[in-house]
């Protein structure tokens, strides 16, 4: 009986240890699973917790590209809210610098893109903005305004050049009739008197000016930098010189005759280094100023093509008129004097079909389908050629002074009542243009 009793004892006992070791297996089985479970738990927890963060961070990457692939492929400035559309204007310029010159009631002033007047309609004219600068006309005399409409150089000259301050200087012409050069405070840079003639400042801060007529009817020329420096010494010789233009100037074979009375009869033109090198060939009747690598050239003086900056021609006379290249592009004219536009190498993009194009800014173009007409004959192309802008608004001289062209997204147009700002899909923005229903 006592050996039975130890028996079932020995056999509960090992029941027992077996299952605390099951138990223990169990829970070292279970233990790698809760810490998987807690791992993952707190991996969620973390990624919902910068989860807006990293949204956000991706809205703001996605942005800089589009932003850096738009600014890349153009110059484009997109404006789409809607200003005030009552405002009546009667001619107005093209934006610059935030702000365009507007006139009404005969006197200008300047709007914001919201068609807001910042500074009051008091002047006889008004040029646009340029570094922070805009010419304006009062009583007979031109001086500059700042932004703030402050007058920061007197109106007290008879004439300023109309591209007002580039590169830091401005052009002026005094009541003693006598050109000089000032600086944006007004401080003399080049003294009244000491040329002749200022010619216009060039991108590159290169200005051409002339000496005195002399006796014999000859005058002597050369170039200054915007400091008054002579960066080519006046001299005779430079008669039929141009403007640099990429590092290349027009120069034709111009002299005085012997008796300095009147120029050679017969002139070709070539280019010129910066020493005053010739580096291509005075050979042809017409040169234009180069542009983007290429300038247009015609050696007979009715067909016209491109040379590149060794002299190469790049692209075939076959033209009666072609412009500088502006953003790619080309206006040329056919036999017909229909415009057309070209790219870089030659190809038409734009078929022979508007009476006038101008050149291409922020990727659109004016087009005007009759110069015969005044009226409904003035649209905008793009790139590809697509009119974007139906011709319906009215061409009139302003087309002529490229302040129809698109700046700072926005071009001014006219319905023949009231001048306004359409931005690049024809959409009225500023001023009373818009069709009524």
């Amino acid at each position: 009986m006592d050996e039975q009793n130890n028996e079932v004892n020995k056999n509960e006992e090992q029941k027992t240890v077996e299952t605390v070791e099951t138990t223990k297996t169990e829970n070292q089985t279970q233990e790698p699973q809760q810490k998987e479970v807690k791992t993952e738990v707190k991996t969620k927890s973390k990624f919902k917790k910068f989860l807006p963060l990293i949204i956000i961070a991706a809205v703001v990457v996605i942005a800089l590209i589009i932003f850096l692939v738009v600014r890349g492929n153009s110059n484009r400035v997109y404006v789409n809210k809607v200003g005030d559309l009552s405002l009546e204007l009667d001619s107005a310029l093209s934006f610059s610098e935030g702000l365009a010159p507007a006139s009404k009631d005969g006197k200008w002033g300047f709007i914001d893109k919201e068609g807001k007047v910042v500074i009051d309609f008091q002047y006889d004219g008004a040029m646009p903005f340029s570094e922070g600068r805009a010419l304006v006309l009062k009583d007979d005399y031109m001086g500059f305004i700042d932004k703030k409409g402050n007058e920061v150089i007197p109106c007290e000259y008879d004439n300023i050049g109309q591209e007002g301050f580039k590169n830091g200087v401005a052009r002026v012409y005094n009541q003693d009739g006598e050109w000089g050069l000032i600086d944006r405070n007004g401080k003399v840079v080049v003294e009244f008197g000491k040329y002749d003639e200022i010619g216009t400042i060039s991108e590159e801060g290169i200005i051409s000016v002339e000496g005195e007529l002399n006796d014999d009817w000859t005058r002597e020329s050369g170039y200054i930098d915007t400091k008054g420096n002579e960066i080519v010494s006046l001299s005779i010789d430079n008669l039929g010189l141009g403007y640099p233009f990429e590092g290349l100037a027009v120069k034709s074979t111009a002299k005085y005759n012997d008796d300095s009375s009147s120029l050679s009869d017969t002139t070709y033109y070539g280019y010129v280094n910066s020493k005053q090198e010739i580096v291509i060939e005075q050979k042809y009747e017409e040169a234009g100023n180069f542009s983007e690598g290429l300038a247009c050239v015609s050696e007979d003086g009715e067909n016209y093509g491109y040379i590149d900056k060794k002299g190469n021609l790049v692209i075939d006379y076959q033209f009666k008129l072609g412009s500088v290249f502006s953003e790619g592009y080309a206006i040329v004219v056919n036999d017909e004097g229909k415009f057309g536009v070209i790219d870089k190498k030659g190809k038409l993009v734009v078929d022979y079909q508007y009476d006038y194009i101008s050149p291409f800014k922020e990727g659109m173009a004016v087009v005007v389908t009759d110069m015969t007409e005044s009226e409904n004959n003035c649209g905008y192309i793009n790139t590809k050629g697509e009119l974007v802008i139906e011709p319906k608004f009215d061409a009139k001289n302003i087309i002529l002074y490229g302040y129809a062209d698109f700046s700072e997204g926005l071009a001014c147009v006219t319905n023949g009542d009231y001048c306004g700002f359409v931005n690049y899909n024809g959409k009225p923005i500023i001023g009373k243009i818009a069709e009524e229903e």
